[in-house]
């Protein structure tokens, strides 16, 4: 997922996990927990300007501040992933989970978690498989919850794939090219497209070719051409790469 919309859902998520907070405190406790909304919302402005040291540093601010504020639980994890702490943003994020019921801000850390053992690794590729298959379990899950959702699959695609189960991947990438509408299409089918040539299914990424030309203007095409079978073995694939 791209790293602005990743922070998207993160922040759009925000807004009602601060809302629900000022039920969980008590009169005596509502001075800090307006402030560390306040501090939240400020770490969440930072963000957008593109300040992650100052969002970090708000965010910080606010959990300390008010420890049971989920939304900037899930801003820290965000800013934590953004300058590389990636243990520290994997703790906020399973903070966050342990505060809210909200679906929008548990979606959104579970995001945050997938992304961080989907697009990061170590040196030791054991290690680096395991978290490939962490982040299939948890875009299963978001797939299982939001089964429309051509993103989710699209994810559990390249997750799939760099886990060493091209079988999934494929079936996946397929899936999210039959849910993809409007605006979706062209983005799914390009990523469509490059896994299979990464896949090495040289008749399948020109017809995609093939597709995407024919909609040059942005378009979808009224029937877009079912997928066929796969021709030949799919080798490992690379996620889609972060802006």
């Amino acid at each position: 997922m791209m790293r602005g919309e990743t922070s998207k859902k993160i922040f759009s998520a925000l807004v009602a996990a601060g809302a629900a907070l000022l039920l969980l405190y008590s009169a005596r406790e509502f001075g800090s927990a307006w402030y560390a909304e306040r501090l939240a919302r400020r770490g969440a402005a930072a963000f957008d300007r593109e300040d992650v040291a100052g969002a970090e540093k708000f965010f910080r601010s606010a959990v300390r501040i008010g420890p049971k504020h989920a939304g900037a639980w899930l801003g820290l994890g965000a800013a934590a992933r953004e300058r590389g702490k990636y243990e520290e943003a994997l703790a906020a994020y399973g903070k966050a989970m342990t505060l809210t019921r909200d679906p929008g801000a548990r979606g959104a850390a579970r995001l945050g978690m997938a992304a961080i053992y989907a697009d990061t690794g170590v040196p030791s590729p054991p290690r680096k498989k395991d978290w490939y298959s962490k982040a299939m379990d948890i875009y299963e899950l978001l797939v299982k919850e939001e089964p429309e959702n051509p993103e989710y699959h699209l994810l559990l695609a390249f997750a799939a794939m760099n886990a060493a189960n091209p079988g999934l991947g494929l079936s996946e990438m397929r899936k999210a090219s039959e849910l993809a509408k409007g605006p979706e299409w062209r983005w799914v089918h390009t990523r469509l497209m490059g896994f299979y040539q990464g896949a090495n299914l040289i008749a399948d990424a020109e017809r995609e070719i093939k597709m995407l030309e024919g909609t040059a203007g942005g378009g979808e095409p009224a029937a877009p051409e079912e997928n066929g079978p796969a021709a030949g073995e799919a080798g490992p694939a690379q996620g889609p790469e972060e802006k």
